[in-house]
């Protein structure tokens, strides 16, 4: 999740405002004390978390208006959403926004914030300097205790929780303590027993017969759980009595299923099988009563002496091909001219291209459908770098005229700035002008008078602060409070320190004016001195804001001849791609890239065409090789027929056939007659096959799925898959039977899925239990008789008034130390629950964000800190130096202590950013690192803001600059 905008209706001293963040991971704001760094901070928790009402109405803005703004986020799962949340709307719920215009609620954003609560974020994603200062109260144990409580909750709840268990224990019980609950109890307790003993030593055996009623109870219940025992099993005996058919049933059943060979049968197979034989006797009939008739008609066409019918009809067949062959001829001679005629026109195209190849040449090239667009994206990839390089060439003319012109004003500066000599003499007329009348003396003595009575507020104001600072924390017993008082009189005693001193130097200066009387420097001369200096200042100015400007330009500069190499990669780029081209289609070497687009249609056009003649060629072969069969079929035939000298000349051929003929028609005409229904018959046995065959087609799968060679194994297969369905079914039924009489862990006990139980040593099992069963009710009663007896004897020694009297309040001190004792248990219960979480957590998740947190400690004091650990035996945060020496964290100073707190912090972070991706917001927090530790820690930040945003707030308006940073107004009350 990333922070990309936000606008703030009115929270605090902002008032409708804007920002939108910088697009890198590492986001630095920069702005000065009091500009609302931390109100920003807090107006991000409150969209994303909210506030409770009289937090919120504390952010009034002071000219009213509405208290709230809105957030745009970057969430991985939903893209782009608008969170805004508003005081007094929707009872200050906040709205989401996704991009394509839904709305969603509060649920949607907890969603995305991953249900973190605003303590759980603020501990683990947000901190600041009073952050690390409630950290210095603590000791290394107590530290390692809270890096275990965030981890765990995202907060501190559970060491402030422990040490309140703790303080509760304590409260109640201690071994050798006298003071809590417990303790006196039991003191308590002991005096009422002993005065119990007293009476009971005037009543003889009351002791042995309370043992004796004891142990009796003991054997009691003890009896009793011995026969819920027995019945149970005796309960589940009988059940599985019950069921015992069942089981040996489906163990019958199992061991078949297994014995039985495992066949696949096609399902439906029976049915499908009788719908085919239904289907195919009546056609099978049909067929055998044509085969007859057909073999009848060849046996009277065999019995008439004639030539054969299909020579006849041969002959016809040949004769008829006459007009064919004249047409065929015909073919030829047009096909030959328009293959003539195209060809003609393709090389004339191709003459026209001037591409310098003949047509043959041109037919050994091919153009895959994707060669127009590699020729498309050339050209246009020319054209656009011949535009950016333009562009960048008209760029870097005009930075150059620019930086020209700046180099020639920074020039003039330099020449009409005056020499460091005369600035020198300048500002030493300045600093000793001193005026001389008395009533300026009297204007010195009246402000010495103002500073010293300033001194004096500064430093009461800075005694009061400290003492209403120390009673409210007293009070209330805030430590931010405590020292929010002493800030305040740190800030009013430093005021009065600096008015005091100012004081003094107004003490020299007018004692300096009443006993030296130096040579008095004219008003003319100050004033012309006052002015060299206010256009040397105003000329330096002028010339440090040209410079940075040149050193932009210097930048801009840089970034253009990288744009330019980058287009000079492209036209490398572009250049292979060219020479790719022209090695495949050599003829593109002479033209510009900017016509191969076109050229590629015109190109396609032609081979079109050469497609076309490549048809037409391939069918003048194929009329060229019809005739030449036809030609062949005449002189196939004479020869079949015994004829001699065949004539060249094919009208001849054809009127000596046509002939012939006619001379067999008149005698083959029964014949004839007797070849057409033998035709007729084949054309009907033949459809019947057509008709036949997908019938026979699927039979034969059927018998090849069941694997049987007829219909009779087809069908007893298809009975023994009937019955093998049959008998699954039926276990599937035992199954549930068994099931439903016997509970899962009967069914474990009695092992039901493995073996049947022998009924005879079931029988004799349930014997044996309901033996068990008779002796332990005769040995309940025996006993119940005892306790009576005794239990009666108990109550007549117990009939005393003193002894009832000390046994009551005995019975009542008990149950008084009963319930002490219970709500102690409770506390301790929680606490061994807590310290083995806490414990699981140390060992399993803390060796890691301590060995992370030590590897940014060791970076932030330069390798000087080498070794971060939890002591076992001191029991709290250690850290050992590079020589080997061991500190506890109050023993480091506060800078170093405030680097291995945010080191801690910057851990626990990066290693809940693995689940959890949230930006993390810093206030300030390193106010006392110095310049190197500074930059050592803003690295570490970049290094760890890759996939994660994090979010910087300070005063350093440098960092802002280095970093490509924000800056907020500096007075912006709205």
């Amino acid at each position: 999740m990333r922070i990309q905008d936000l606008h703030i209706y009115g929270f605090g001293k902002w008032r409708d405002y804007s920002m939108t963040l910088p697009a890198g991971d590492l986001v630095v704001i920069a702005g000065d004390n009091e500009a609302g760094k931390s109100t920003i901070r807090t107006f991000i928790l409150f969209v994303l978390f909210g506030l409770p009402p009289k937090k919120r109405a504390n952010y009034q803005p002071k000219r009213g208006g509405l208290v709230g703004g809105k957030l745009t986020l970057q969430s991985e799962e939903f893209g782009e959403v608008t969170v805004e949340r508003v005081h007094d709307r929707n009872q200050g719920a906040a709205v989401c926004r996704l991009a394509n215009g839904e709305e969603r609620d509060e649920r949607f954003l907890r969603k995305i914030t991953a249900h973190m609560s605003q303590a759980a974020y603020q501990s683990i994603y947000s901190f600041d300097a009073e952050d690390l200062t409630e950290l210095h109260g603590l000791n290394g144990e107590e530290l390692g205790e809270v890096l275990i409580s965030v981890g765990l909750t995202g907060s501190d709840l559970i060491y402030q929780t422990d040490k309140r268990l703790e303080k509760e224990l304590d409260s109640r019980f201690k071994p050798k303590g006298k003071k809590p609950n417990l303790n006196q109890q039991l003191d308590s307790l002991n005096e009422a027993d002993k005065q119990r003993l007293a009476s009971e030593r005037e009543v003889g055996q009351y002791e042995q017969l309370l043992e004796e009623q004891r142990e009796l109870t003991i054997g009691r219940k003890e009896i009793e759980a011995q026969l819920h025992q027995l019945r149970l099993k005796r309960s589940s005996l009988q059940q599985l009595k019950k069921v015992l058919p069942v089981v040996q049933e489906y163990h019958q059943l199992a061991r078949k299923l297994k014995q039985d060979p495992h066949s696949y049968f096609p399902e439906n197979g029976t049915e499908r099988m009788h719908q085919l034989q239904e289907k195919l006797l009546p056609l099978e009939s049909e067929q055998q009563f044509i085969k007859a008739k057909h073999l009848e008609a060849k046996q009277s066409q065999a019995d008439f002496q004639t030539i054969p019918s299909t020579t006849l009809n041969e002959a016809i067949a040949v004769a008829e091909t006459k007009s064919l062959f004249y047409q065929t001829e015909q073919d030829i001679v047009r096909l030959q001219s328009s293959i003539e005629t195209w060809e003609q026109r393709i090389q004339l195209e191709l003459n026209e291209l001037n591409l310098g190849m003949e047509e043959p040449d041109f037919r050994e090239f091919d153009f895959p459908f994707y060669i127009e667009e590699t020729w498309r994206s050339i050209k246009h990839e020319a054209d656009r770098i011949n535009e950016e390089a333009a562009a960048i060439d008209k760029e870097l003319g005009s930075l150059a005229a620019q930086k020209q012109r700046l180099e020639n004003q920074m020039e003039s500066l330099e020449r009409e700035q005056p020499d460091d000599e005369q600035v020198a003499a300048c500002q030493q007329i300045v600093h000793s002008y001193v005026p001389s009348t008395s009533e300026e003396r009297g204007d010195w003595a009246s402000s010495l008078q103002q500073k010293q009575a300033a001194s004096r507020r500064s430093f009461i104001a800075s005694i009061a602060a400290l003492a209403v600072g120390t009673a409210a924390a007293w009070a209330t017993s805030s430590f931010p409070l405590l020292l929010g008082g002493l800030i305040m009189s740190g800030i009013c005693a430093t005021a009065g320190l600096y008015f005091r001193q100012t004081a003094r130097n107004f003490e020299q200066m007018l004692a300096t004016i009443g006993q030296h009387h130096t040579p008095r420097i004219s008003e003319s001369d100050y004033l012309h001195a006052k002015e060299v200096m206010e256009r040397y200042e105003r000329t330096r100015g002028e010339y440090a804001h040209i410079k940075e400007r040149w050193k932009q330009l210097n930048h801009e500069s840089l970034l253009i001849h990288e744009k330019q190499h980058h287009v000079s990669e492209r036209k490398k780029r572009l250049s292979t791609q060219m020479t790719e081209q022209t090695t495949m289609y050599p003829f593109l070497s002479s033209l510009k890239p900017t016509h191969w687009e076109q050229l590629f249609q015109l190109l396609k056009q032609t081979k079109e065409k050469q497609k076309d003649v490549k048809e037409l060629k391939e069918e003048l072969r194929a009329v060229q090789q019809k005739k030449q069969g036809l030609e062949q079929d005449i002189k196939a035939f004479f020869t079949a027929m015994n004829c001699d000298g065949v004539n060249p000349n094919m009208a001849e051929n054809y009127r000596q056939l046509e002939e012939w003929i006619q001379r067999q028609q008149a005698s083959m005409s029964e014949n004839k007659r007797l070849q057409e229904e033998i035709e007729g018959l084949e054309k009907d046995l033949e459809d019947l096959d057509h008709q036949i065959a997908p019938f026979t087609t699927e039979k034969t799968g059927l018998l090849e799925k069941a694997s049987a060679q007829d219909l009779d194994a087809f069908y007893e297969k298809a009975h023994a898959a009937a019955r093998k369905r049959e008998q699954l079914q039926r276990k599937e039924q035992l199954i549930v039977q068994i099931e439903g009489v016997l509970n899962k862990h009967d069914q474990e006990q009695f092992k039901i899925w493995e073996e049947a139980k022998d009924p005879s040593e079931l029988e004799v099992e349930l014997e044996e239990t309901d033996r068990e069963l008779q002796t332990a009710a005769e040995e309940q009663n025996t006993l119940i008789q005892d306790i009576a007896a005794r239990k009666n004897r108990l109550e007549l020694l117990e009939s005393s008034e003193e002894h009832s009297k000390y046994m009551h309040q005995l019975a009542n001190q008990r149950e008084v130390f009963q319930e002490q004792a219970k709500e102690w248990a409770v506390y301790q219960m929680a606490s061994q629950i807590l310290k083995a979480t806490k414990t699981r957590y140390q060992e399993n998740h803390l060796p890691a964000v301590i060995k992370r947190a030590e590897e940014f400690f060791r970076r932030l004091t330069f390798e000087k800190y080498g070794r971060l650990f939890i002591d076992p035996e001191a029991g709290g945060l250690t850290v050992e130096d590079q020589w080997g020496h061991v500190y506890k964290t109050g023993e480091l100073s506060r800078g170093t202590a405030d680097q291995l707190y945010v080191a801690l912090r910057l851990a626990l972070g990066d290693s809940m950013s693995e689940t959890i991706q949230a930006p993390f917001i810093v206030d300030d927090a390193f106010v006392h690192f110095d310049e190197e530790r500074r930059e050592v820690m803003m690295d570490l930040l970049a290094s760890l803001a890759h996939g994660n945003q994090i979010i910087l707030f300070t005063y350093q308006k440098q960092l802002a600059e280095k970093w490509h940073g924000s800056f907020l107004p500096s007075k912006r009350y709205i």
